[in-house]
């Protein structure tokens, strides 16, 4: 990852998806924002990106190169069996925000995730269970999860 930061672009990206999600859904549950965030933001990525990948390793790959070179975070998912992948992440940009977020008992942004959830419900038909998996000791600062696809 770049170490310049967030490129400006990608923040005014989100900044977009997030005040026009929150102006087209008035009322609607706080819990549901971020994912109707998440859909506007993809959206705006696939348009800037001619995304037309649908086989979700070639997706996921495809986006967690985007959040790589727009400075957010460094992504890896890693098949570990049929639409079952190892889901990691290291320096995610909106750590401290979202960390600040859980202690006041808020919803988490959860940027990249959810915008990648948006990609595969739009692109490849599926919705994505998660899982937490624990910390691997040698790199503790890794988020780690089990993501499993399932057709919706």
């Amino acid at each position: 990852m770049e170490s310049g930061g967030i490129r400006k672009d990608f923040f005014n990206l989100y900044t977009y998806a997030t005040w026009s999600a929150f102006s087209k859904n008035v009322g609607v549950d706080p819990k549901q924002l971020p994912d109707l965030v998440a859909e506007v933001a993809f959206d705006e990525i696939q348009k800037e990106l001619n995304l037309v990948e649908n086989e979700p390793g070639a997706l996921l790959k495809r986006l967690a190169q985007y959040f790589h070179d727009v400075g957010f975070a460094d992504i890896t998912a890693t098949p570990t069996g049929e639409n079952v992948f190892l889901y990691e992440t290291v320096g995610i940009g909106s750590a401290q925000a979202a960390e600040k977020l859980r202690e006041e008992g808020s919803v988490t942004p959860g940027i990249s995730m959810r915008i990648t959830w948006a990609g595969v419900r739009k692109q490849c038909h599926m919705k994505v269970v998660t899982k937490s998996l624990p910390a691997d000791p040698t790199t503790p600062e890794k988020g780690r999860s089990q993501w499993t696809l399932v057709p919706i």
